[in-house]
C-alpha cells in the first residue's frame, strides 16, 4: 500500500512502510490540540531513538530497538517495528546486525519526515 505524500490529510494518502489508517487512529484519540502534541511527541521519541541507535553500545541498542519497535508498531510503521525486533533479537543473541543499523537508521528518519508534514497539517503543538 503505497502512494505519494499529499496535502490532503493523512487519511487520504498511504505512505511506504506505515498504515496511515493505524497512525490515524492514535493521533484522532483526542482533539486537535492533542494531536499535535502526540505529533511533536512521537517525533522527538523517533530522534532519541535514532541517536540511540547510532551511538550506543550493543545492551543500549537492543533496549533502544525494542522500544523502536513497541513505537513503530503502535503508529501503524509494521515494517520498521519487524527490523527493529530482528535487530533486537541479532544483537540480544551477540550476532552481527550488518548494515541493520542504518538501514533502522533511514527507516526512522523518513518516518519523522512524514510525520513532521503531518505536524505542519495539524498545526502548533
Amino acid at each position: 500500500m503505497s502512494e505519494e505524500f499529499s496535502d490532503a490529510g493523512t487519511s487520504a494518502r498511504k505512505v511506504p512502510a506505515i498504515d496511515c489508517a493505524v497512525l490515524e487512529r492514535v493521533l484522532s484519540a483526542g482533539g486537535a490540540d492533542l494531536r499535535a502534541d502526540l505529533l511533536a511527541q512521537i517525533i522527538a521519541d523517533l530522534a532519541r531513538l535514532e541517536a540511540g541507535l547510532r551511538g550506543s553500545g550493543a545492551e543500549r541498542q537492543a533496549i533502544v530497538a525494542h522500544e523502536l519497535k513497541g513505537l513503530a508498531a503502535t503508529i501503524g510503521a509494521t515494517a520498521l517495528a519487524d527490523l527493529g525486533a530482528l535487530f533486537q533479537r541479532l544483537v540480544e543473541n551477540g550476532e552481527d546486525p550488518g548494515g541493520l543499523n542504518d538501514l533502522l537508521c533511514a527507516g526512522i528518519a523518513e518516518l519523522r519526515l512524514f510525520l513532521s508534514r503531518e505536524a505542519t497539517l495539524a498545526g502548533p503543538a
